[in-house]
Order: C-alpha cells, then structure tokens, then sequence
C-alpha cells in the first residue's frame, strides 16, 4: 500500500491524471474531439515536433542542451521550400534538407566533443 500511495505523489503522475481528465473534459464539450479526422490532423500537425524530440532525448542523455534545433529546422525548411518554389523535385528538396541538418549536426557535434564547446 504504501508503494501506491508514492506513486500517487509523484508529480508526474499528477501531471498525466491532469492530462487524461483535460482530454476526457474537452471530448465531452466537443463531440468531435474523439474522431478519427480529428486524431489525424493533430498527429500529422505534430509530426514535426515529435521527430525534434527524439534527436533533442539523444542530445540530453548525453547531458549536453542544444538549442540550435530550432535554427536548423527553420534552415532545412527554407531551403526545401525554395527548392520546391524553383521546380525542383520533391525527392531533392527533402534529401537536400536533412543533409543540411545532418551537416550542421555533425557542426554541432564536432565542436561539442573536440573543442569542448558546451
């Protein structure tokens, strides 16, 4: 009993009984909230944010905080996009984006672990 009673105080199980009670409310108010359409559009909205959080896991496991993701995507994106406004193929333009993050990050890294830049 008095391992539930811990779990019970943690914070981030208060946090989540928070999160569930949220999406449980708003599916009352709003009968639309619980469809499919709905679930889809707010998982392919999140997409994004979701890929950036699991290389930004790796980044502070490793006990560093990099605060340059943000930059990075905000420069594959334009770059992707002004490759696509030009005509070019879909297929170059992603490609042309993740070696842009994949080049900065190696950047990143590079100074991070041989030139001990925090």
């Amino acid at each position: 009993m008095p391992r539930v009673r811990k779990i019970f105080k943690q914070r981030e199980f208060r946090t989540f009984l928070f999160l569930v009670l949220l999406f449980v409310v708003v599916g009352f108010i709003n009968s639309d909230y619980f469809s499919l359409q709905n679930i889809d559009k707010s998982l392919k909205s999140s997409l994004i944010y979701m890929v950036l959080a699991v290389g930004m896991t790796f980044v502070l496991l490793t006990g560093n905080l990099d605060i340059s993701v943000g930059g990075t995507l905000g420069l594959s994106a334009a770059v992707c996009g002004t490759i696509l406004r030009d005509g070019g193929n879909i297929l170059l333009a992603v490609i042309t984006a993740i070696l842009i993050g994949a080049v900065i990050g190696f950047i990143n890294g590079f100074g991070v672990i041989k030139l001990k830049i925090s």
